[in-house]
C-alpha cells in the first residue's frame, strides 16, 4: 500500500502508483504523516505491517530479514532493525544499542530512539490500531516507542541494516523550532502514563534541559522574557539547579537592554 498525503504530490509517480496491479494507493488531502498513518493502517489486510517514510529507504532484502525474524520468534510483536544514517554523503550505523531492547526497552529508549519510522515490521493482530490514533505532533515515533514499551510489546532484533535515513532533507520538521518546542509537551505526556520513578527521574531531567536548551536559543535570538520564562521552568526539578549559573547570562542581557 502507498499513502500519499498534502498538496505537494508528484503527478508522474501517482499515475505510475495508480496503474500499478501490486500496489494499492490512497490519497489523504490532509498533509500530516501521523493522519495519514492513521486513516491508512485499517485499510491494511495483511499479517504484518511496515512504513517507509518519503525521503527513507529500504535497503535490499531488509523486509526479508525482519519478516524472517518475526517468523522464527512467534512471541515477538515486532521486528527492530539497524540501519545507516546519511549524512553530508556518508553513512553511520544508525543504532548503537539494539541488543538492549528486549530486555530494558523504556531504559534503552531514553539511550537511543530504536524506533525509526523505517526499521520495524509490525505484527497486524499484536499492534492496536489505538497506538497509531493517539499521535503526538512532530515527534510521533518517540510517542510511539514509549507506549509501546511501556504496554509490554515484546521486541525481536535484527542487528543488521535494513534502512537508510537520509538527514540532509531540506525542509525536515525535525530540525525546525516547533519540532523542539514538542519534546517539552511530549515528556509532559509521557509522564502522565505513571512510569516507574527511574523513567519519571529521566523525564523530569530532560524537560528541564529541554527548558533550558530553548532558553538559550531565545537569548540569542535577543528573546529575553521568552529566555527567561523558560530558564524559571528548567530551575522548577532538583537536576535543574545545575543551570542556576546560567543566570548571569539572563541579568547580564536584562542590564543591556
Amino acid at each position: 500500500m502507498i499513502a500519499a498525503n498534502g498538496p505537494k504530490t508528484e503527478l508522474k509517480l501517482v499515475n505510475e502508483l495508480q496503474n500499478r496491479a501490486d500496489v494499492r494507493y490512497v490519497y489523504f488531502p490532509e498533509g500530516s504523516l501521523p493522519k495519514a498513518i492513521a486513516s491508512a493502517l485499517p485499510l491494511v489486510d495483511t499479517e504484518y505491517f511496515a512504513f517507509l517514510d518519503d525521503d527513507d529507504e529500504l535497503l535490499p532484502g531488509g523486509l526479508k530479514l525482519r519478516h524472517e525474524a518475526l517468523r522464527s520468534q512467534p512471541m515477538a510483536d515486532i521486528a527492530l532493525s539497524n540501519g545507516y544514517l546519511r549524512k553530508d554523503g556518508e553513512d553511520t550505523l544508525y543504532l548503537h544499542h539494539l541488543e538492549k531492547v528486549p530486555s530494558a526497552p523504556l531504559e534503552t529508549f531514553f539511550t537511543e530512539n530504536w524506533l525509526p519510522s523505517c526499521g520495524a515490521l509490525f505484527r497486524r493482530n499484536r499492534i492496536e490500531l489505538a497506538y497509531f490514533l493517539d499521535f503526538h505532533p512532530y515527534a510521533e515515533w518517540s510517542w510511539l516507542a514509549f507506549r509501546l514499551a511501556l504496554g509490554g510489546k515484546r521486541f525481536c532484533i535484527i542487528d543488521k541494516p535494513t534502512f537508510r535515513v537520509n538527514a540532509d532533507t531540506p525542509g525536515s520538521l525535525s530540525k525546525s523550532t516547533a519540532y523542539r518546542r514538542s519534546y517539552i509537551q511530549l515528556y509532559h505526556r509521557m509522564l502522565d502514563k505513571e512510569p516507574p520513578e527511574n523513567i519519571q527521574n529521566i523525564l523530569r531531567r530532560r524537560i528541564s534541559q529541554a527548558h533550558h536548551d530553548l532558553s538559550a536559543d531565545a537569548l540569542s535570538e535577543g528573546k529575553i522574557q521568552e529566555a527567561l520564562g523558560h530558564h524559571l521552568q528548567s530551575l522548577k526539578t532538583l537536576s535543574g539547579w545545575r543551570f542556576l549559573s546560567y543566570s548571569r547570562h539572563i541579568v547580564s542581557a536584562i542590564l543591556k537592554k
